[in-house]
């Protein structure tokens, strides 16, 4: 799966999840897990794909009031959260 695909598959799932906890049905474990695995590959390959478009953006992205990159390190903190670190 690409990034694209990967993200529309989460989606789905996540909101499949949502569905069922209004249903006050019990959790799916095995959505859980795959939901889990698949954010971390595609946490994964944006911070990959974000370190390597960076040096392409030129000195200005790299002044810290840019904001091209308060977004490269609001993605790159984010990237880091325990959860898609696991």
């Amino acid at each position: 799966m690409n990034l694209i695909q990967r993200y529309r598959f989460v989606k789905e799932l996540a909101g499949k999840i949502w569905d069922d906890a209004l249903l006050n049905k019990g959790g799916d474990e095995e959505m859980f897990a795959e939901v889990g695995r698949v954010s971390r590959e595609l946490a994964k390959e944006i911070r990959m794909n974000v370190a390597e478009l960076m040096p392409l953006l030129g000195i200005r992205a790299a002044q810290k009031e840019n904001e091209m990159n308060i977004v490269i390190r609001n993605l790159f903190t984010a990237s880091q959260h325990s959860l898609l670190n696991l």
